[in-house]
């Protein structure tokens, strides 16, 4: 299947959409980075009529409120088993593993990038998620990895930007 046909972009979000840093203040609430052309990525995609999900093991407010803030109505935050929750998702919204593309950047992303149709790397990915992502983002993640890949996507569909933004 080839990059035209997914349907489904699932992404990892710390060390992927953000840079991997977060920052606690004195009462324990986390504050992370994301890089607002990312978010035009989603928004993107999103007007091409992709789905968009965000699937993370860290359920901290931030994802969520950020999460919302873009419109993703797939945010699977606290997640332990990313496969079971991706498949799910699939299996919900009527779709097959092989049309899902995933973006992620550390080992435990490792098994979901294994089941997807298209697996995809941030540029400072680890070693084994780039030996098996067949995408490689130039961008590291939290400084528009994400972005990159969503534009290679919609490239491949035969999307117009210009055209996508008049719909957002």
């Amino acid at each position: 299947m080839g990059d035209k046909e997914i349907r489904l972009v699932a992404v990892d979000v710390d060390g992927t959409l953000t840079d991997g840093a977060m920052i606690y203040d004195y009462s324990g609430n986390v504050s992370k980075r994301f890089y607002v052309r990312d978010g035009l990525g989603v928004k993107l995609l999103q007007a091409a009529g992709l789905d968009v999900a965000w699937v993370t093991s860290d359920a901290a407010t931030a994802t969520i409120k950020r999460a919302e803030r873009l419109g993703v109505r797939h945010c699977l935050a606290g997640v332990t088993d990313k496969v079971s929750a991706v498949q799910g998702l699939c299996e919900e919204i009527g779709i097959s593993l092989g049309e899902t593309a995933f973006l992620g950047d550390d080992l435990q992303d490792l098994d979901v990038m294994q089941a997807v149709g298209l697996p995809a790397a941030v540029g400072d990915a680890h070693r084994m998620i780039k030996s098996v992502a067949v995408f490689h983002c130039v961008s590291g993640g939290g400084f528009g990895a994400f972005r990159e890949f969503a534009e290679h996507l919609l490239a491949a569909r035969g999307e117009d930007l210009k055209s996508l933004m008049s719909r957002l």
